[in-house]
């Protein structure tokens, strides 16, 4: 079962890079013919995705209510999480040794 799942992940992945040489070559105007109007036709529809998906994202307000989660979830820790108590600078100091002088011999 790992395998399969490792195996999915290498295709993904290949199939992704793939699409991304692709779409490069397209937009240096590489290819022609029936490859590069499917990928011209496949960045146009990404686009149209995208604002779908944003426009979804603003009108269902799910950023502002991930953003208030994230808020409680900073207001929690706040309130309940008591900071480490940690010593002052220099209140720990230790005396340096002082280095003595040997005769030359």
């Amino acid at each position: 079962m790992k395998f399969i799942f490792r195996l999915i992940g290498i295709l993904v992945v290949l199939l992704i890079l793939l699409l991304a040489v692709l779409s490069y070559l397209d937009s240096k105007d590489l290819l022609s013919g029936k490859l590069g109007r499917l990928i011209s036709s496949l960045r146009v529809l990404g686009k149209q995705a995208w604002d779908e998906i944003l426009l979804f994202m603003q009108d269902s307000g799910i950023a502002e209510d991930a953003a208030d989660l994230l808020d409680q979830g900073a207001n929690y820790l706040r309130d309940t999480v008591e900071p480490h108590v940690t010593s002052k600078p220099g209140s720990d100091a230790f005396s340096t040794p002082v280095p003595e002088a040997t005769p030359a011999g």
